[in-house]
């Protein structure tokens, strides 16, 4: 079986989770129960609100707890797929792209378009607004540098 597999190259979620969900649907079940007996040993309308407004919060924690464990088995699979995924590509994958930044305008154009620079008091183009650095640049769509 998987939980012995130090090297958690399989997971067991999947397979356990089922066991799981019956467990808590049997304890959930056996806490009604011994919610309506409780609640009629105190007192009768207590008894009789517990026996009616009981289920709904069972059905409402099963709810949660199905959704939980749904999440859970989600995010395993998704585990598994790419495992898969980065399998069948070789186990490497593809090499992170290094974005480089684009020089600044052409010499003598402003920053952001527009009509050409004159030029500056001692002949040279007027000073650019970010000194001699080149304007900010924003990478490309789907570049994350900390990949």
């Amino acid at each position: 079986m998987g939980i012995f597999d130090v090297s958690f190259s399989k997971f067991i979620t999947p397979t356990v989770v089922k066991v799981v969900y019956i467990i808590l649907m049997v304890l959930l079940a056996l806490g009604y129960v011994g919610a309506v007996i409780g609640g009629f040993a105190n007192d009768a309308a207590a008894g009789f609100l517990v026996l009616i407004l009981g289920p709904i919060f069972v059905f409402l924690y099963l709810l949660l707890i199905r959704v939980s464990l749904e999440a859970l088995v989600a995010v395993v699979r998704t585990a598994e797929n790419t495992t898969e995924l980065v399998r069948i590509q070789g186990g490497g994958g593809s090499p992170a792209v290094q974005w480089q930044p684009q020089g600044g305008p052409p010499p003598g154009q402003p920053p952001y378009g527009g009509p050409p620079q004159q030029p500056g008091p001692h002949g040279g183009p007027q000073q650019s607004p970010y000194g001699q650095q080149p304007p900010p640049q924003t990478p490309p769509p789907g570049f994350y540098p900390n990949q």
